[in-house]
């Protein structure tokens, strides 16, 4: 009963919706209207990740690998402080 609820109350036609979506579908995207921006955010990435995947290394060989996997969080952690900063830049 809960799903045959769940199914026929849509909210995609209401008008509170679709002006919503509209809203938000003008945010855009930098990466399809900027390819340079796309190229530097393709280039950080993979230094990015070749560091984390360095540091891994480094610390499950030095430390331990019970403390390696720290390297990869750093490395999520600062992709995605990357891509934040890469979408959401200042327009001049």
């Amino acid at each position: 009963m809960l799903t045959y609820l769940g199914v026929t109350q849509t909210n995609r036609h209401k008008p509170r919706v679709l002006q919503q979506h509209a809203s938000h579908h003008e945010v855009g995207d930098r990466f399809t209207n900027d390819a340079a921006a796309a190229a530097r955010f393709g280039l950080y990435t993979l230094t990015l990740w070749l560091i984390a995947i360095a540091a891994l290394a480094v610390l499950g060989f030095t430390v331990g690998w019970a403390w390696s996997w720290l390297a990869l969080v750093g490395g999520f952690t600062a992709m995605m402080l990357v891509l934040a900063r890469m979408l959401f830049a200042p327009r001049n």
